[in-house]
């Protein structure tokens, strides 16, 4: 079998974020389990290749595609794929529309990794470029959003199956597109058997991109308020906004890590109490699965699927002031421990990658009648 996947970014080909995280996840795992996977990924950031070029990551064969409606025009015939399944990650409108164009007769899916409503995406879009924020809220971006909205609506209701990776967003996907039976479908991480071992002092996680929409400064003022207990940075910024932070909040209890995949981001997840999440909007991100399934509380002030309340503390107050507490009150009589027993024994049971990579195969062996 041969599935296809789109997407707009593929992960730490140029992008770093949660995204991209789960598209080139999913293609390893399938992969590994014996499926055949190309990925079709918009052409934004140098590391890439160039338009119409492939590359092989993790034994998927990745293509570059148009980023400018003109140049998909001109090369509509390079939306033809011989794939079994094609699969969209739900965030690749033009891509998409594209694809399941070109291809009517293959079996469709979508998995909207993010479906924003319209209020959301007014809240966001000022952060989508990177900064200065209201640098970025101009005419032509908020009509840009918009013009693109019918032909993907078009898209997902040609799909022969619709999914949501976050479970609050399946009534809206269901009203926004006049679809029904949304499945849920869940993101997928790597969960250690057993919990860690945490440190012996109070130890805080930042993980996600450093760029505008992810406030990466406000939890380093949580830092300044809190000289007792040790913080971490981990990630880097699309916009070179790294060096700015660690110039300005050069703090004894903040380290910054910078971008790591590998050994250093499993040791600070197994040390780590707590993950502190200090986004604008998050729909639910990955890093919520991955320090929840290595036992941190979650302390955000986002609460998709109940995360942070059910896990940790919904913090509702984007004051530094507001976060300081919600961490002394995780920290007192180890509500963190419970939170992150919790969130481990959750996260293990919907989200671990064995169990999601088989609930994938299923799903596409059940579009294809194989």
């Amino acid at each position: 079998m041969k599935v296809l996947i789109v997407a707009d970014e593929f992960f730490s080909w140029g992008s770093y974020g949660g995204f991209g995280f789960f598209s080139r996840k999913l293609g390893r795992e399938l992969v590994r389990s014996g499926i055949e996977v190309e990925a079709w990924i918009r052409k934004m950031f140098p590391a890439q290749k160039p338009v119409g070029e492939t590359e092989s990551i993790d034994g998927v064969v990745v293509k570059t595609l148009p980023n400018s409606r003109s140049e998909r025009n001109e090369r509509r015939a390079s939306y033809r794929s011989d794939a079994d399944v094609i699969h969209s990650q739900g965030w690749a409108w033009l891509d998409t529309w594209f694809t399941f164009k070109m291809n009517p007769r293959t079996p469709k899916a979508v998995t909207f990794q993010d479906a924003r409503t319209d209020a959301e995406r007014r809240l966001t879009l000022p952060y989508d470029g990177g900064g200065p924020p209201e640098a970025y809220s101009t005419p032509w971006g908020i009509a840009s959003s918009f013009l693109v909205k019918r032909r993907y609506r078009s898209a997902v209701r040609a799909a022969n199956l619709v999914a949501s990776q976050a479970v609050h967003k399946i009534p809206f996907i269901e009203r926004e597109y006049g679809i029904r039976n949304v499945r849920w479908l869940p993101n997928m991480v790597d969960v250690p058997e057993g919990l860690p071992r945490k440190a012996d002092v109070p130890t805080v996680l930042f993980l996600g991109r450093l760029d505008p929409i992810k406030r990466p400064e406000l939890f380093c003022e949580i830092a300044k308020l809190m000289p007792d207990v040790r913080f971490h940075v981990l990630g880097t910024s699309h916009f070179g906004l790294d060096a700015g932070l660690r110039s300005k909040y050069d703090l004894p209890n903040l380290k910054f890590e910078g971008f790591d995949e590998g050994q250093r981001k499993v040791e600070l997840l197994s040390r780590a109490w707590t993950l502190v999440n200090t986004s604008v909007y998050e729909c639910l991100p990955i890093s919520f699965l991955e320090a929840g399934g290595y036992g941190c509380s979650i302390v955000s002030c986002n609460d998709p699927d109940a995360f942070a309340s059910r896990f940790g503390e919904h913090v509702r107050s984007d004051s530094p002031s507001a976060f300081a507490l919600a961490l002394r009150r995780q920290f007192e009589r180890d509500r963190w421990a419970e939170g992150g027993r919790e969130a481990h024994k959750y996260v293990e049971e919907n989200y671990d990658t064995p169990k999601v990579v088989e609930e994938h195969r299923r799903l596409y062996q059940e579009l294809t009648g194989a």
